[in-house]
């Protein structure tokens, strides 16, 4: 898959909502490529059009006796099938962030924890605990200062016997952060942001027929309001000289699914269901200096969005599995969207060898923007091989994708100014548009107990094909690579390297960011089987980089603390 969206890739992650890189057919809008975070706990795949592989996630053991057949992978994983399925089992290309890169990484955010995924680039444009989505990242040039956040969540379940489980949760948090909105004679600004999110979501699940027909219903509501005052200064600090506005984003998400699983027995299984959803985003903005002036409304917009979808999954012998997915989608007023995706395993224990390939279309409805939508096609296909016992693992996965009225969120420029809302940043539709490339991955044990070795990466040719020109925020080249040394049981040190080539955050190959590579140091030693203390550095040689145009990074900076765990 390329990158497709949010300031460098292609949708939104998770509640995270913000940007990665994507460019692979999904059989939905809403079904996601599959990343998941702490297999542990299997959990709601991540919201990302680039389709992530990591070979240390998807290793396929070697058999104890090569006449038995294939075993199954230990890690299940939630994929777009929507159901937990053992690894071996999965056409898709999968990463898995687990517990163990959780832990061992201290990620502040899971932005942080998602960049070593192969074929997933992210930019920021926000400070730290402020991620902001494209939707509402419209304002300039960030750089982090400081940030407050606060913040919790809860999560019930009860199991009510007879096959009724109920479950219930709830999140919220608030972040405050300050960053610098100009650049020039006075760059340094005392412009702020707030961020407040509200989700709630409850859960019945009823097992019928002696487990052979499972139904789930799910209700949900989310509430975001953000509010971003932007300070600028002219030839001096002065009141009358300097410009204030306040620019408000509030949107809200509400809806109910429907999901019935069906085992069919030699047949697999069948899932099936229908979803409700209702939109709405309010922008404002409000003059504060040097005259004082009213909120005024920028944008006011509703979308209600009904599907149904259905997905078969076929296993044929003891190697091959197969899924077969369909899913429309009705976005009232809008579009309605038909949409398929298919996938196909092929599993050799003897060699440690699994064969992967998935191919579908793709939809999406262009927010509330007025755009118009986004439809694809696109393949892959590779292979993931183990090799001395377990030691070695690679992958390898080619991908393609074609695309009318790509959805693209871009930096605008005087040659290209951004139309409508914003004259900094914007979504336009690019008329057609193929991406295509290749995602390697590898886990090497150099010495079992204390030396390991993880590398990812990815080549990306993502073109307009109506200019020939690249498309924005879409690296050619990317590459992660960490070694892991673990002098004793309780003591890691792992230094890690990104390095990413040169972009453009403008349409029509305009406002070229510099290539870049960046260098973090994370060590860790357990006291014992409570506490661990832990420190990182990030960008410790002080790399000078951009993700986006204009918009700042971090210079060197670290972190330390401890855990406790009972």
């Amino acid at each position: 898959m390329g990158f497709r969206n949010c300031a460098a890739g292609s949708a939104a992650i998770v509640a995270l909502a913000c940007c990665i890189g994507g460019a692979r057919a999904q059989s939905s809008p809403d079904q996601l490529p599959p990343v998941v975070v702490n297999p542990d706990a299997p959990s709601k795949p991540v919201r990302q059009l680039r389709r992530a592989t990591s070979p240390v996630s998807r290793p396929v053991p070697a058999p104890n006796n090569p006449g038995s057949p294939p075993p199954q992978p230990s890690e299940l994983v939630v994929t777009p099938n929507r159901t937990p399925e053992p690894l071996s089992r999965i056409g898709s290309a999968i990463s898995v962030v687990n517990s163990e890169t959780l832990a061992t990484s201290n990620p502040g955010s899971l932005v942080d924890a998602l960049r070593t995924v192969p074929g997933l680039d992210i930019t920021e444009t926000g400070g730290p605990g402020s991620t902001i989505p494209p939707l509402e990242a419209k304002f300039g040039p960030l750089e982090r200062d400081g940030f407050d956040r606060v913040g919790g969540s809860a999560r019930v379940s009860y199991d009510a016997g007879e096959g009724v489980r109920l479950e219930s949760g709830m999140l919220s948090s608030f972040t405050r952060s300050a960053y610098d909105q100009s650049s020039g004679t006075f760059p340094d600004t005392p412009s702020s942001a707030t961020r407040s999110l509200q989700q709630v979501w409850g859960k019945a699940t009823v097992d019928t027929l002696d487990g052979v027909l499972t139904h789930s219903l799910q209700v949900f509501d989310t509430h975001v309001d953000r509010s971003f005052d932007d300070v600028t200064y002219k030839i001096n600090k002065l009141p009358q000289n300097t410009t204030s506005i306040v620019s408000d984003f509030i949107g809200n998400s509400s809806g109910a699914e429907y999901q019935g699983n069906l085992k069919l027995g030699p047949l697999g299984s069948l899932i099936f269901g229908s979803r409700a959803q209702h939109e709405t985003a309010d922008t404002y903005t409000t003059k504060l200096l040097p005259v004082p002036g009213p909120q005024m409304p920028q944008l006011a917009k509703a979308q209600d969005t009904n599907s149904a979808f259905a997905l078969w999954q076929l296993p044929i012998g003891e190697r091959l599995n197969i899924t077969l997915g369909g899913r429309v989608d009705d976005v009232v007023d809008v579009a309605r969207f038909e949409t398929w995706r298919a996938t196909a395993a092929y599993t050799i224990a003897e060699t440690g060898t699994k064969f992967h390939a998935s191919a579908g279309t793709g939809a999406k409805a262009p927010t509330l923007f007025g755009l118009s939508p986004e439809q694809s096609f696109g393949y892959d296909a590779g292979v993931d091989q183990t090799l001395f016992n377990g030691r070695v693992v690679i992958s390898l996965t080619g991908f393609a994708n074609n695309f009318v009225n790509l959805i693209n969120f871009v930096s605008g420029t005087p040659a290209n100014p951004c139309p409508g809302i914003t004259q900094t940043q914007c979504y336009i539709n690019v008329a057609r548009a193929e991406t295509n490339g290749l995602e390697v991955g590898t886990k090497v044990v150099i010495l079992p107990g204390l030396l390991k070795f993880n590398a990812a990466y990815t080549y990306l040719h993502a073109e307009d094909l109506t200019t020939g020109l690249t498309l924005a925020r879409r690296p050619k080249n990317l590459a992660s690579l960490s070694l892991s040394i673990t002098p004793t049981e309780q003591w890691l040190i792992e230094p890690r390297v990104l390095t990413v080539s040169k972009r453009f955050s403008g349409s029509g190959q305009t406002s070229q960011v510099d290539a870049y590579t960046r260098v973090d140091l994370y060590t860790e030693y357990k006291i014992d089987k409570t506490w661990k203390v832990f420190a990182r550095g990030e960008n410790i040689l002080n790399e000078h980089y951009q993700e986006v145009l204009n918009f700042g990074t971090t210079g060197p900076a670290a972190y330390a603390g401890f855990n406790a765990t009972w």
